[in-house]
């Protein structure tokens, strides 16, 4: 299970990189510059198995709240850009 959500979150943080990049900003190069800009925080030294779950399961639900978010400012961005189109249309 661990295995696999790290995988995952290997591609996620090169589309996230791809995408700042996309908005003509420079995308953090490591690990360690990405980790700076994030709300998760694993803490230092060697955590136990159980203390990493809790990391990643805190990690999962921070996730979930950003999401939320950013989907709905996604949402209302969809809905200017059809209101810029439908304004345009009166000129």
């Amino acid at each position: 299970m661990v295995k696999d959500q790290h995988r995952e979150l290997a591609v996620t943080v090169t589309d996230i990189a791809d995408g700042i990049r996309i908005l003509d900003i420079a995308a953090p190069c490591t690990y360690k510059k990405f980790t700076r800009l994030t709300a998760i925080h694993a803490g230092d030294g060697g955590p136990t198995a159980i203390e990493m779950i809790d990391v990643l399961l805190v990690g999962h639900e921070i996730d979930v709240k950003t999401t939320r978010v950013v989907r709905l400012v996604s949402d209302r961005m969809r809905r200017h850009k059809k209101n810029i189109v439908d304004v345009e249309r009166f000129k």
